[in-house]
């Protein structure tokens, strides 16, 4: 748990998910969490992976256990006093993304999602996508993991359902990102969320929502 201090309370909260090779050391997610937090938003790194006892707990016939950890524990971060639930971010790193892309689409508790170095599962792609908050999709073009046509394939099906998204391609950029490039997506991630999680525009979209004749 990453919490800025001097901050006034509720916070808007951002549920971190970590890649098919757990959270290790920490080094990447951590830092990541990290940086977040500098901006003001309180965030979560979930250690999804030890709800799953046996087995590969990274695997596809895992996916949707995993998205039920992933519910708990946005369950969790929800309930928290310090935390606004109606200002709940996603943001996954490679497998993550995979997991965030795909809760997000069936949780309406998610206002906005960013997609590291991911996709979208197979399921998704042939079944397409019913509703999506904003999402910003990050991926270098030398992925050698997950290639950039996932995220590509991605930014596809959001068009195809109509929903808010951005997407920014890395030149040069690997699986990994690193040093400027690090620098530079967690900014962008930190602005994203900042602007989409913000009280002014919630208010504005309940309005919306509530007036006569609207659609």
């Amino acid at each position: 748990m990453f919490v800025p201090r001097d901050q006034e309370h509720p916070l808007p909260a951002v549920v971190l998910l970590h890649g098919a090779s757990g959270v290790g050391d920490g080094y990447l997610i951590y830092a990541m969490a990290e940086r977040l937090a500098e901006t003001g938003l309180a965030v979560f790194a979930v250690h999804y992976f030890d709800a799953i006892k046996h087995g590969n707990r990274a695997g596809i016939g895992r996916y949707y256990l995993r998205d039920e950890v992933i519910a708990d524990a946005i369950d969790y971060v929800s309930s928290l006093h310090f935390i606004d639930r109606n200002r709940l971010g996603l943001m996954g790193y490679s497998l993550g993304a995979f997991q965030a892309l795909e809760r997000a689409n069936r949780d309406g508790r998610v206002r906005a999602v960013v997609a590291l170095a991911g996709g979208m599962d197979g399921r998704r792609v042939s079944e397409g996508v019913e509703s999506m908050p904003p999402t910003l999709i990050l991926h270098g073009n030398r992925d050698g993991i997950v290639p950039v046509n996932r995220a590509m394939q991605a930014a596809q099906l959001l068009e195809a359902a109509g929903a808010p998204y951005e997407i920014e391609i890395s030149n040069g950029v690997s699986h990994v990102p690193r040093g400027k490039v690090f620098d530079q997506w967690m900014q962008r991630a930190a602005d994203f969320f900042h602007e989409n999680l913000t009280v002014r525009g919630l208010i504005s979209e309940t309005v919306l929502l509530r007036t006569p004749g609207r659609r």
